[in-house]
C-alpha cells in the first residue's frame, strides 16, 4: 500500500501540468453539476415566492353557464376553501398587424387593481403606465408587445357569435402589466381564430356586460406555505379539488334551472297566450265556418235568385226588342210626317213674309190716312172755331136789334 502510494506521487510530481489540467475539469464539472442541480429548486422557489406575492389562485373553476352568486357562496362554504374570487373573461378576434388573433380580456378584482386581500387573486404587476380608471381602457401583457400597440394606441375586439359579454369594443392601452397567470412563452389555447391566444389584456368589470360569472379563482387553505411544486401541495389541493368537483354536480342542475328559470317564466307565460289566443283563433274560425256555411246558402239562394232574374231579363229584353222596332217605326213615320209639316211650315213661312210686307204697306197707307185725317180734324176745328165766332157775333147782333126794337117800342 505504501509503495502504491508513492507511486501516485512520483506520476503527480513527474506531470504536474496534466495533473492540475485534469483536476481543473473534475472541479469545473462538479461545479456545473451542483449549479445545475441547485438552479431547479431555486428557480422553483423564486416562481413560488412569485405566485405567493401575486396570491395565484389554486384551482380555477369554468362553467358553460357561468356562476352565479349562488355558486360562489357554494364553492365558498366547502371544507379547505380558504377565499374565492369570481371573475369575468372572453376570447375575442381583433386585427394586428394586418393579422387576425385571439385576444382573452381578463377582467381586474372587483375591489381594484391594487387590492391586496385575500379575495384579491392573480394580481398583475404594472410594468409600465397606470391602470385602467374607465370603462374602455386596459392594460396590455407584456410578453409580446409590439410597435402598433403602444401606450395610447387602441385595441379593437370582435365577439364571435353568439357571445355577447362585453360592454365595450373598443379599449385604449394605457399600461403593460406581468400577470401570474401566464408563465410559459405560450399564453395558451382557444376555441377561436387558429387555436392560440396571441395576447391577454386587462379591463375593469364594468367593461363586461354579462352578469353570470365567466370563472372562480379559488385559494385553498394552507395551500399557500408550501411549494407549487412539490407532492406535498398537490396532496393538500387534491382533496379540496375532489370536493368541489363534487359541489359542482350538485349545482349542475341548480344553476341550469336557475339559468332556465327567467326563460322558463316567460315562455310559460307566452304558452298561455298562445292557448288563449289558439282558443279565441278556433272560436273566430268556428263563427267563420258558420259565417261559411250561411254564405253558402246565401249563394245557392241568389243563384236561384240570378237564374229567374235572367229568364225574366230575357224576357223583358225580347218585349224591349219589340217595342223598339214598334218605337223606330213610330219615329220613321213621325219623321216623315214632320219633314211633310217642315214643308208646309216653310211654305206657311213664305205666305206669311208676304202677308207681312203687304201689311205693311196698308200700316204706311193707314199711317198717310191718319195724317191727312188729323189735317183734317184740325182744318175742321178751325173752321167750328170760326163758325162759332160767327155764330157768336150774329147772336150779339141779334141781340143788340132786338134791343133797339125794343127801345123803340
Amino acid at each position: 500500500m505504501k509503495a502504491y502510494g508513492k507511486s501516485i506521487l512520483r506520476s503527480i510530481t513527474r506531470s504536474k501540468t496534466r495533473f492540475f489540467a485534469i483536476f481543473a475539469i473534475v472541479a469545473l464539472g462538479a461545479g456545473f453539476a451542483a449549479g445545475v442541480f441547485s438552479a431547479a429548486p431555486q428557480m422553483r422557489e423564486t416562481v413560488d415566492s412569485y405566485l405567493d406575492q401575486q396570491n395565484a389562485m389554486d384551482i380555477e373553476l369554468l362553467s358553460t353557464l357561468g356562476f352565479s352568486q349562488n355558486d360562489v357562496a357554494a364553492v365558498h362554504s366547502t371544507e379547505g376553501v380558504e377565499a374565492v374570487m369570481p371573475s369575468w373573461y372572453e376570447d375575442a378576434m381583433s386585427s394586428i398587424d394586418a393579422q387576425d388573433v385571439a385576444l382573452r380580456i381578463h377582467a381586474l378584482p372587483e375591489k381594484g387593481a391594487q387590492d391586496t386581500s385575500a379575495d384579491s387573486m392573480n394580481r398583475p404587476v404594472l410594468i409600465a403606465g397606470r391602470w385602467p380608471q374607465k370603462a374602455d381602457e386596459c392594460v396590455l401583457g407584456v410578453k409580446k408587445v409590439l410597435r402598433t400597440l403602444q401606450i395610447g394606441g387602441t385595441v379593437t375586439v370582435e365577439e364571435q357569435e353568439g357571445r355577447e359579454g362585453l360592454a365595450v369594443k373598443q379599449f385604449h392601452i394605457v399600461g403593460f402589466v406581468q400577470s401570474p397567470m401566464y408563465l410559459s412563452y405560450t399564453l395558451g389555447s382557444t376555441d377561436i381564430g387558429n387555436g392560440q391566444l396571441s395576447h391577454y389584456l386587462y379591463v375593469l368589470p364594468q367593461a363586461f356586460s354579462s352578469t353570470p360569472y365567466s370563472c372562480l379563482y379559488v385559494r385553498v387553505k394552507g395551500a399557500a406555505e408550501l411549494n407549487a411544486f412539490t407532492q406535498e401541495y398537490k396532496d393538500k389541493v387534491k382533496p379540496v379539488y375532489t370536493a368541489l368537483e363534487n359541489v359542482g354536480k350538485q349545482r349542475a342542475s341548480l344553476r341550469r334551472a336557475e339559468v332556465l328559470s327567467a326563460p322558463q317564466e316567460e315562455l310559460d307565460r307566452y304558452r298561455a297566450d298562445y292557448e288563449a289566443q289558439e282558443k279565441s283563433a278556433q272560436e273566430q274560425l268556428s263563427a267563420a265556418a258558420k259565417g261559411l256555411d250561411d254564405a253558402e246558402e246565401q249563394i245557392t239562394e241568389n243563384q236561384q235568385n240570378l237564374a229567374e232574374s235572367e229568364k225574366q231579363a230575357a224576357t223583358e229584353e225580347s218585349a224591349f226588342n219589340a217595342a223598339q222596332k214598334q218605337f223606330e217605326d213610330e219615329k220613321q213615320s213621325a219623321e216623315s210626317a214632320f219633314s211633310a209639316l217642315e214643308e208646309k211650315l216653310e211654305e206657311g213661312q213664305t205666305e206669311l213674309s208676304a202677308a207681312q210686307k203687304k201689311i205693311t204697306e196698308k200700316e204706311a197707307q193707314l199711317d198717310d190716312t191718319a195724317g191727312q185725317i188729323a189735317k183734317a180734324k184740325a182744318q175742321l176745328a178751325a173752321n167750328n172755331q170760326s163758325l162759332s165766332a160767327a155764330e157768336d157775333e150774329a147772336r150779339q147782333r141779334w141781340m143788340q136789334c132786338r134791343g133797339r126794337s125794343q127801345k123803340q117800342r
